[in-house]
Order: C-alpha cells, then sequence, then structure tokens
C-alpha cells in the first residue's frame, strides 16, 4: 500500500536550517514522501544540493529573529494555509573557548539559534496546526 500523500491532500513541512546537512536531507525526504516543503534558513544556496531541494519552497530567514519568523510564516501561511509538519532542525555549535573567553554576544546568538528559535517557529506555528485539529513538531 502506497501511504504517500495526493496532490489533493497535500501536506505543508516547514523544515528550519534545511539549506544543508541534515536538513536538506530532511526536506528531500519530505518531499520524497509528498510533503509541499518550505525551507526556513539563513542563507540559501543558488544551486541547492541535493537538487530535490530545487522543487522546496525555499525562503530567507533569520529564525532567531522573532519578527523575521513571524514574517516567514505569514508568507507561508498566505500561499498555503497550513502547517502539518514543523522540523526544528536548525542549530549551530556555537563558541568553544573556555567560558572566561567566550565573548557575551557570540554566546546569545548561540542561546537565539538554539533555544529562541526553536520557540519562536514553534509559537508562530501552532495556532495553525490547532486551527486544523493536528500537526507534528520535531524538535
Amino acid at each position: 500500500m502506497d501511504d504517500r500523500v495526493t496532490p489533493h491532500d497535500k501536506k505543508v513541512a516547514i523544515v528550519t536550517g534545511g539549506a544543508s546537512g541534515i536538513g536538506a536531507s530532511i526536506a528531500g525526504a519530505l518531499l520524497a514522501d509528498g510533503f509541499e516543503v518550505f525551507v526556513l534558513d539563513i542563507a540559501i544556496p543558488d544551486n541547492p544540493e541535493p537538487a530535490l531541494l530545487a522543487e522546496c519552497h525555499m525562503m530567507t530567514c533569520d529564525i532567531s529573529d522573532a519578527g523575521s519568523v513571524a514574517s516567514a510564516i505569514a508568507a507561508i501561511c498566505s500561499t498555503s494555509h497550513r502547517v502539518d509538519l514543523l522540523v526544528n532542525n536548525v542549530g549551530v555549535s556555537g563558541p568553544t573557548a573556555p567560558v572566561a573567553d567566550i565573548d557575551i554576544q557570540a554566546w546569545q546568538q548561540t542561546i537565539d539559534t538554539n533555544l529562541n528559535a526553536m520557540f519562536y517557529v514553534s509559537k508562530a506555528v501552532i495556532p495553525l496546526m490547532k486551527a486544523k485539529r493536528g500537526g507534528v513538531i520535531v524538535n
């Protein structure tokens, strides 16, 4: 039995940090499973790899900024009117110096990217999921 989504009930997925690495693999797998995929990333490559990502809606978004997230989710809602799956994939390794040598701004950017961003995107999509009485968030 084929469990793929048909074009008539195409589900919508958002993958943060999906322009490269693990996020790109996740986005590619979701495309293969029939999802309409929106990739939110701070840097979108001109020629995404794998080439399958060219089928994604690639959106530049600084997810460590709540305003940038709100704008991106509003743009997604204006075309799709739903979000069925959110994959909070983005993350950075952050500073790797002894604590006494870590720049406060570098530390804050790491927290904003790895923790606050997950909150901002989840908070923005939960009302959409509740309105459709379903959805999944993967952290």
